[in-house]
């Protein structure tokens, strides 16, 4: 594939690592079908199989994934599970063809020898005084604020941009507003410092999200935020550059801040006891497909047959998202959802339990379904 710092088994077999986890993906020769293992260093890992129309379109996915792979800090490695028969080539650092051919001693001294001696003392009178050795200090970090209204963007969360292919977080997409460089290179750290939180007030018809993630963009790190009523794109901030472990304090420290949990023991099933707090929300990895929403109409005042409807693209794509949260996720006290348009101004209360939309405003309410 032409492509460099990873291992290829027989031009269709590539295997990764980093830190604990181990990462391979295989694709046979002008197949169409992808197969991903992915999990824990000395485990079998979770075994993925995704089908394409073309072997082309299963190529370019394949190098989509190791591209993502390179880019979150894994490195090629020996696969412990190939058979002695499966020869590894690996692909060959650009570097290495650039590197300059050494030059011998023997022709150095040649070179040397030709040189007139009334030349070499010449050069010898005009060479500079050496120069006083200076000890190099590093760069100091500054840590500093970046914050961006997200008018305009995707609401957030967005379940495509959620997980990766083998289950790791991805980078939220709000960050490409408030750092273009840096989004260009950050990854969640370790695939798994995020979170995804909820705060849910049916009282005040209340739904707001909450994404907190710790992201490493080559040695440095930044703790990323990005909040809103549910259903608006709301805005985002990034905290840094930090060292890791200052990155991983001040990530505990908005956590906790917000559910009232510590990270190291944080717990799905558990309800905040502080009305302020956020709910953490579960996240299982979703394989579930895309489904589309409709509603149904009755008595419309523009005089719409009676009958269902499509959602629009951005209501759609938000139910969604909600019903993964609840349904597939299991988040179970997430039934009752409360979405914000911002295209309309009006607040919907969805219950996914019950396939109901209230108009909070009008008290209107219309049956919902989901198409697979």
């Amino acid at each position: 594939w032409g492509r460099k710092g990873y291992t290829i088994l027989c031009g269709t077999m590539a295997y990764l690592e980093a830190s604990t986890k181990f990462w391979r993906i295989e694709l046979p020769t002008r197949g169409k079908t992808v197969t991903t293992t992915y999990g824990a260093l000395g485990s079998k890992g979770v075994t993925t199989v995704k089908d394409f129309d073309t072997n082309t379109k299963a190529k370019a996915f394949v190098q989509k994934q190791i591209d993502a792979k390179l880019k979150k800090g894994y490195a090629t490695a020996t696969d412990p599970e190939a058979t002695s028969g499966s020869k590894r080539k690996a692909a060959a650092p650009a570097a290495a063809a650039a590197a300059p051919t050494k030059r011998t001693r023997s022709a150095t001294a040649a070179a040397a020898a030709k040189k007139p001696a009334a030349k070499t003392a010449a050069a010898a009178a005009k060479a500079p005084a050496k120069k006083k050795l200076v000890k190099k200090v590093s760069k100091k970090r500054v840590k500093t604020t970046q914050k961006a209204g997200l008018s305009g963007a995707a609401a957030a969360p967005d379940s495509e941009d959620e997980e990766d292919e083998d289950g790791d977080l991805a980078v939220d997409s709000g960050l490409a507003a408030v750092n273009p460089k840096i989004n260009k290179i950050a990854f969640v750290y370790d695939g798994e410092w995020g979170a995804r939180l909820a705060l849910v007030d049916p009282s005040i018809n209340s739904d707001k999200y909450y994404i907190l993630q710790l992201l490493q963009a080559k040695t440095d790190y930044y703790v990323y935020r990005r909040n809103g009523r549910t259903g608006t794109s709301g805005q985002a901030q990034l905290d840094g550059p930090y060292s890791l472990d200052n990155a991983k304090t001040e990530f505990k420290k908005i956590f906790k801040s917000k559910t009232g949990q510590l990270w190291d023991s944080r717990d799905p099933t558990h309800q905040p006891a502080n009305a302020k707090h956020y709910r953490y929300l579960k996240s299982t990895g979703r394989d579930a497909g895309d489904g589309t929403w409709e509603y149904h109409l009755t008595r419309d005042p523009l005089g719409k047959p009676d009958g269902w409807y499509p959602y629009d693209k951005d209501a759609g794509e938000e139910v969604e998202e909600l019903y993964q949260t609840f349904e597939v996720d299991e988040n179970t006290t997430m039934s009752v959802r409360y979405v914000h348009s911002e295209s309309s101004g009006y607040t919907y209360k969805v219950d996914l339990s019950n396939y109901t939309q209230t108009n909070t405003s009008s008290g209107k309410s219309r049956p919902i379904r989901r198409v697979d």
